[in-house]
C-alpha cells in the first residue's frame, strides 16, 4: 500500500501537539501530502446567521491555521477544511475525497458512563471507512 496523501482529524484539544507530531513524522517519511480537518458538529445551526455558529466555525478555522502552522514547521504544507456535519462521517467522507490513504486521529480515555453520554468518533469511523486509520492515545 502507498500512502499519497494523509487525513488528521483534530478538534483543538489537548492532544493535537500529539496528533501533529506523528503525522508529520509519517508524512515526512513517506512524502505524502497532508488535509488537516476539523468537524464542527453543528448541523442544525448550518446556514444560519446565529452568531454562536460563527464563533464556533471561527474557532474551528484557528485550529486549522494552528495545525497549519505547527506542520509547516516541520517543513509540511497542509490543506486545511473546516466542515459542519457527524465527525465520523465526514472524515470518512473527506478522506474518501481526497484519496488519502491514512487517516490520523486522537482517542482520549473515556469511562463506560462517558462513552454511553459521548459516543466514541473512533469507534464509529472504524465502522464507516475503509481507509486504514491510525489512533493516537491521550497518553493518560
Amino acid at each position: 500500500m502507498t500512502v499519497t496523501s494523509i487525513l488528521v482529524a483534530i478538534d483543538g484539544g489537548p492532544q493535537t501537539q500529539r496528533i501533529l507530531s506523528c503525522t508529520a513524522t509519517i508524512a515526512l517519511a513517506l512524502g505524502a501530502a497532508v488535509h488537516v480537518l476539523c468537524v464542527a458538529n453543528i448541523p442544525l445551526m448550518e446556514g444560519t446567521d446565529d452568531p454562536i455558529f460563527r464563533t464556533i466555525e471561527d474557532q474551528a478555522q484557528r485550529v486549522i491555521h494552528d495545525a497549519q502552522d505547527i506542520l509547516g514547521a516541520s517543513g509540511l504544507e497542509a490543506a486545511g477544511h473546516v466542515v459542519d456535519g457527524s465527525p465520523a462521517q465526514i472524515i470518512a467522507s473527506t478522506a474518501k475525497e481526497f484519496n488519502c490513504g491514512l487517516i490520523v486521529i486522537g482517542h482520549r480515555y473515556l469511562s463506560f458512563w462517558a462513552h454511553l453520554l459521548d459516543p466514541s468518533v473512533c469507534v464509529e469511523l472504524l465502522d464507516v471507512t475503509t481507509c486504514p486509520v491510525l489512533t493516537v492515545p491521550d497518553g493518560h
